[in-house]
């Protein structure tokens, strides 16, 4: 069990894909998890007809990882990514962990780039919603080859990103 809070201490803090926008737009929250009590400058809550949601990216990630870890959401505690599960079961040793997590990292600040490139600098954002967003704008004659190339670059770039994702991070065990 040790092992397992030292994985999670580690590669979680290293990583932030479950908190930071990249996988999930929203964390719906439970009735135990109390929205009321979490720090209205730590989490931004949307309040919806079957409940309330975490927005995501949320605002408690920091450099160091999550400032509210003690309060975190239900769904936030018991959230685990595959890539996570195959190191705890000793499939996956934490320098490929880590080099995963590097490789994820390195393939969103692309994608990010392009995104700025393309006028969207919605970073308070989920990755998904400006990546939708940037597909929904028209653009001009004059622009269209440079844009188009861009956006082609983009979309590219996301279906490999979520293959990747999808591969190392969401598959299930």
């Amino acid at each position: 069990m040790a092992d397992e809070a030292d994985n999670a201490s580690l590669l979680c803090t290293r990583c932030g894909l479950c908190c930071n926008g990249v996988f999930f737009a929203d964390v719906r929250l439970r009735k135990k998890d109390k929205p009321e009590q979490l720090p209205k400058t730590e989490v931004e809550i949307e309040q919806r007809k079957d409940g309330p949601y975490l927005l995501q990216p949320c605002k408690a990630l920091g450099k160091h990882g999550c400032s509210i870890y003690d309060q975190r959401p239900i769904s936030c505690r018991k959230f685990q990514c595959t890539l996570l599960k195959r190191t705890n079961s000793g499939e996956l040793d934490k320098d490929e962990a880590l080099k995963t997590i590097q490789s994820a990292r390195r393939r969103i600040a692309h994608l990010e780039k392009l995104l700025l490139e393309l006028g969207n600098n919605e970073t308070h954002l989920p990755l998904t919603w400006r990546y939708e967003s940037v597909f929904a704008e028209p653009w001009s004659n004059e622009e269209w080859g440079e844009i188009f190339d861009k956006r082609t670059r983009l979309y590219a770039g996301c279906n490999r990103l979520a293959v990747f994702l999808e591969k190392h991070f969401m598959e299930p065990v």
